[in-house]
């Protein structure tokens, strides 16, 4: 950022001299290679502008971030693609959404590192809880609607009918009932 700084205040200063030297009457010095040279300089200035902007953008959308998570700068891995910023902190891992050409977030999500490996445990629990939910009816002969599933740790349920309250326990890896108690 610094870098386009100073290569838009260098190539301003050219320009402003050729400036003055087209104002002055030393035409026999250049021969018309100010004009040139003027050209030359909003050229180069137009070329600096657009990476600053960028530059400045990127260091916006990490100084929000960080406010965030409420964590130093240096202390996080920013990386940039597009209008999304992927950021790993020693603990987690984000990603944010920003509006385009701006610092403002529309959305953002943790991205747990343990799911990325595997398939089978990335399913949501939600879809763990429906499945459980349809097994215990089966096997209870009852409605889907008529049984309630809460998940209460990994491959434990808790089925609440209209007959009682159940302990499910699934399979590893698997949605298949193993035990199921009924309680009180």
């Amino acid at each position: 950022m610094l870098f386009w700084m100073i290569w838009m205040i260098v190539w301003g200063i050219v320009l402003c001299l050729s400036i003055a030297y087209a104002c002055t009457d030393n035409d026999y010095l250049l021969d018309g290679m100010e004009y040139f040279i003027m050209v030359l300089s909003v050229g180069a200035i137009v070329l600096g502008i657009l990476p600053y902007q960028s530059a400045s953008l990127e260091n916006e959308r990490e100084m929000v971030i960080a406010g965030k998570l409420d964590v130093n700068k240096e202390n996080v891995n920013f990386k940039h693609y597009q209008s999304n910023v992927y950021v790993s902190t020693k603990d987690n891992d984000y990603m944010y959404e920003f509006k385009s050409d701006s610092s403002a977030i529309i959305k953002w999500e943790k991205i747990d590192r343990k799911k990325e490996g595997s398939n089978k445990v990335n399913e949501p629990s939600m879809k763990n809880e429906e499945k459980v939910r349809e097994m215990v009816a089966n096997k209870l002969n009852l409605q889907k609607d008529e049984v309630v599933v809460t998940k209460d740790k990994e491959n434990l349920y808790t089925a609440i009918t209209s007959s009682g309250k159940y302990v499910v326990e699934t399979e590893e890896n698997s949605i298949s009932i193993k035990a199921m108690v009924k309680q009180g």
